[in-house]
This record gives structure tokens, sequence and C-alpha cells, in this order.
């Protein structure tokens, strides 16, 4: 008896890889919109997520993103 095909033998790298980019694309997609209601941009989700789990001390560093 054969040993049964496992998902990852069924995919390579490659289409691995494009099936987490779709995923992150629609994810992304699927956040804008919830953001477009409320006048908040896709860019400025990080830094007020950090400021809502924080007292926003540090949130360049927090946020991974250059000080201004």
């Amino acid at each position: 008896m054969a040993a049964p095909l496992r998902w990852r033998d069924a995919l390579s790298d490659e289409r691995m890889a494009h099936l987490v980019k779709l995923a992150f694309r629609e994810t992304s997609r699927a956040l804008q919109a919830r953001l477009a209601p409320h006048g908040v941009q896709y860019g400025h989700w990080t830094l007020l997520r950090v400021l809502w789990q924080t007292d926003g001390l540090q949130l360049a560093e927090q946020a991974r993103v250059a000080a201004p």
C-alpha cells in the first residue's frame, strides 16, 4: 500500500508562495474596506493599533517604522 499523499508534497514552493501572497492581498483588501467608513487609511492602522495596545511611548520602535 502506498503512503498517503500529504498536502506539502502536492504543492511546490512557488505555488505555496503564490497562495500566501493571494491570502495577504485579500486580507489587506478586506481590512481597507473595513477601515474606509471610519476615515482611517491603511498605512495608519499599525500605528493606531500600537497606540490602542500601549500608552503610545516609543511608537515608532514598536510599530517598526522609522521615526519622522
